[in-house]
């Protein structure tokens, strides 16, 4: 975001001029190489979301399974495995669905406003407070 604005910043220092205009193609290289890092990061915590997911789901199933060997016999005559077995794995997979996709999913929805706003207020803090005041007239009209 930094380098498209530079970008755009020197862009329109030389115009209409634009053969004065310096570092472009760094600057453009330099958006392509963090835009790629940013989604080699965002693939990689994926990646390990998804690993702990299913550590978290396999230990769960493995102590409720504990859990139930322990429990008297009368147990599963009056509930029946089947139904105890289907419990177990439908419990274990929702866990495994919430920290895998909806939890990383909720951090970046909670973080992607703030780094905007952020970058808005960085750049020019009077265009910034502009452009919330309709985000903020949206929230009371809501």
């Amino acid at each position: 975001m930094v380098l498209k604005w530079r970008l755009i910043k020197e862009v329109l220092r030389v115009a209409p001029d634009y053969a004065k205009a310096q570092n472009l193609s760094s600057y453009g290289w330099s958006a392509v190489g963090f835009a790629l890092l940013a989604m080699a990061i965002y693939i990689g915590a994926l990646i390990c979301s998804h690993l702990s997911a299913f550590r978290i789901q396999a230990n769960m199933r493995s102590r409720l399974m504990r859990h139930i060997l322990t429990l008297p016999l009368g147990f599963m005559d009056d509930e029946g495995s089947g139904k105890v077995r289907k419990i177990v794995n439908d419990s274990s997979a929702a866990t495994e669905t919430f920290v895998a996709h909806q939890l990383p999913d909720k951090y970046v929805a909670g973080a992607t406003p703030v780094g905007l706003a952020s970058l808005l207020l960085v750049f020019d803090w009077k265009l910034g407070l502009l452009c919330l005041i309709p985000v903020v007239l949206a929230f009371a009209v809501i």
